[in-house]
């Protein structure tokens, strides 16, 4: 490793934070090098001899994701290599027969994602388990949650350009919606699953939906004027969003009313659902009452079969308030229909009257401003967000929750320390 060919170049190439952002791994000319996100540390360093384009950590584990890039890669663009770093050695390699544009890891899973099609890999034994049809992914979309139970992956569907499929593999749940009236340039999903924000092809807008049936919660306005949107982050709890965008901004959102949305949309359905349980239940009923009516009628008329010539006058009124009583049955019946479809308002005209008669766009109540036009962000402890900049520096800002405004920016480093 400290030949005369060794590369001298660490040049950085590609940055990444891991599931919980505790740490970064930045790609290089000559390896790669892992950073602690908060307090930040002197990295560490693995020299491979040859450009890395993209490094992806598990956690806080050994293992990495390694593609090649630079100028000199050390892998081709279609081949992933599983790296034990603890062993210094390669765990296992896949080829494809195109480029690799992304890969996302979880405990159990490895996403390899190229342009038209999702791999997906068992991470503990590397067997292929899915594999998925997209649309043309130039802009290298897809997301995934980071908490390490229920697994939700979204990307672009081969049914439209501004159309995202979400996929939930513990729960089976598979769904397409549309989430903004244009293409999606950037989205991401919270930790826990359950929000997914995508922004406009102009960078002006970014948009909250659930990841369980796709509804609309919150539309967010991120400016006027168009952008290229980096980067959207949530931090653990999902009480703030954070969108870096090639103004050099990083707005910073409060998903206070987003998540009262949530839960909200989530109660209305529980209730729903109660509610077609409780008129399964009344149906059953009916039907079972009915039954019962038809039997009696059917004895009581083998009766009156049997009577008839003794009792024929009383018969023939008995048979008159039968048809009396069935005739008020139906028109209360009818009477109920008509009240239920009033009551069943459905929930596309609610959304749409809500974003009439109720304001959902909500604005940043906090900004971070740097000089670099492309950075990826993340939410660390004590109100600090981290930003790493395609020009080699580390930011730590300071949010001021209850004020807002600008963000002051506590700490500045360069990532790779140029050499004299």
């Amino acid at each position: 490793m400290n030949s005369d060919n060794e590369i001298k170049d660490d040049s950085m190439l590609y940055v990444s934070f891991n599931q919980d952002n505790s740490f970064f791994s930045v790609g290089t000319e000559r390896g790669y090098r892992i950073y602690q996100t908060f307090p930040f540390t002197e990295p560490y360093e693995r020299i491979m001899n040859g450009g890395i384009g993209v490094v992806e950590m598990l956690y806080k584990s050994n293992f990495l994701a390694l593609m090649g890039g630079g100028r000199v890669p050390k892998y081709s663009k279609n081949k992933l290599v599983i790296w034990d770093d603890n062993e210094d050695k390669i765990i296992t390699d896949l080829k494809f027969t195109t480029s690799i544009i992304n890969i996302k890891l979880k405990k159990d899973f490895l996403f390899v994602v190229c342009q038209k099609r999702i791999y997906v890999f068992d991470f503990n034994t590397f067997e292929m388990i899915d594999t998925i049809e997209t649309g043309d992914n130039k802009k290298e979309l897809v997301a995934i949650n980071s908490s390490p139970g229920n697994t939700i992956l979204a990307y672009p569907s081969s049914k439209g350009v501004n159309k995202i499929t979400i996929k939930n593999y513990e729960e089976k749940i598979l769904f397409t919606f549309t989430p903004q009236e244009d293409s999606v340039s950037k989205m991401n999903i919270n930790c826990s699953g359950t929000l997914i924000a995508t922004s406009n092809e102009n960078g002006t807008t970014i948009r909250i939906h659930s990841c369980k049936d796709g509804v609309f919660l919150q539309e967010f306005k991120r400016g006027h004027e168009k952008a290229k949107i980096n980067y959207i982050c949530f931090d653990n709890d999902s009480k703030l969003m954070a969108v870096s965008s090639s103004k050099g901004t990083i707005h910073i959102f409060s998903m206070g009313s987003t998540i009262k949305k949530l839960k909200e949309h989530e109660n209305l359905k529980k209730e729903r659902e109660k509610k077609k349980e409780k008129e399964k239940e009344k149906e059953e009923k009916e039907k079972d009452g009915n039954k019962n009516e038809k039997s009696k009628e059917n004895n009581d008329r083998n009766d009156e079969n049997k009577k008839i010539e003794k009792d024929e006058i009383n018969n023939s009124e008995e048979n008159k308030e039968n048809n009396n009583d069935k005739k008020d049955n139906i028109d209360k019946d009818e009477e109920n229909n008509s009240n239920n479809i009033e009551e069943e308002l459905p929930e596309n005209t609610k959304t749409f009257l809500g974003g009439i008669f109720g304001s959902q766009i909500e604005k940043s109540f906090a900004k971070v401003r740097i000089k670099s036009q492309e950075s990826i962000c993340a939410f660390a402890k004590n109100n600090i967000l981290v930003i790493i900049s395609s020009d080699n520096k580390y930011y730590q800002a300071e949010i001021d929750i209850k004020k807002g405004g600008d963000c002051k920016i506590i700490l500045e480093k360069d990532i790779i320390k140029k050499h004299s």
